[in-house]
């Protein structure tokens, strides 16, 4: 643990030089990448390895003099603006969720997960998969649509099963705290509902 607290604090120093021009931190990169085996999951430990093998690769262009012109030059930042930064670190596992993409590129896996035009969710992430939903759930908006009472009259509608079925879905969501950014319900005719995955745009018609 503190070859791995020394190895992020050299990768995290190396940053400022790299912004303004100098060589990328390889380096510090590889005694991470070592700081993290060797792993008991064979086929993780592959991907380490060849991880390894290819950091000792740009390390050997990097002492030629050959890596730093292979980078575009990055000019610094002006004004003010927030920064935040984040590493992966290899053999730890991730959970990640976005949109599925096809890759342009020949010669590479055919998807990508990527943010997606329509559909602004992406995150890589350390936490469990319950804990993911539940940050992202914080960020969702409801539409209810329905409880009609088809044999019932205006005046019973309190009463009826439509009626019921509105307050559970208004009352577990008040729970969740989930707000409701739209209602259509009641009434005594059905509904047909259109909903459209790309914008979140629904439209209500009775029938």
């Amino acid at each position: 643990m503190q070859a791995k607290r020394e190895a992020l604090r050299a990768l995290f120093a190396g940053i400022p030089a790299v912004m303004q021009g100098g060589k990328p931190p390889i380096e510090a990169m590889e005694a991470l990448a070592s700081s993290t085996g060797p792993l008991s999951d064979p086929a993780k430990e592959q991907g380490r390895q060849m991880f390894l093998e290819r950091l000792r690769l740009a390390a050997s262009a990097n002492q030629a003099g050959l890596l730093t012109g292979l980078m575009p030059a990055v000019q610094p930042a002006s004004g003010r603006y927030r920064l935040r930064e984040s590493v992966v670190i290899p053999g730890q596992e991730y959970l990640i969720s976005g949109t599925c993409v096809e890759n342009s590129q020949e010669g590479q896996d055919r998807c990508l997960i990527a943010k997606g035009h329509n559909e602004p969710t992406f995150l890589i992430s350390t936490k469990s998969d319950a804990q993911v939903h539940h940050d992202l759930e914080k960020r969702a908006l409801l539409m209810i649509f329905g409880g009609a009472a088809l044999f019932q009259s205006r005046n019973r509608y309190a009463s009826s099963l439509g009626a019921q079925n509105v307050a559970v879905a208004l009352d577990l969501m008040k729970t969740a705290g989930i707000p409701v950014v739209a209602q259509e319900t009641g009434g005594p005719q059905g509904r047909k509902v259109l909903f459209n995955t790309d914008d979140g745009v629904a439209w209500s018609q009775r029938i």
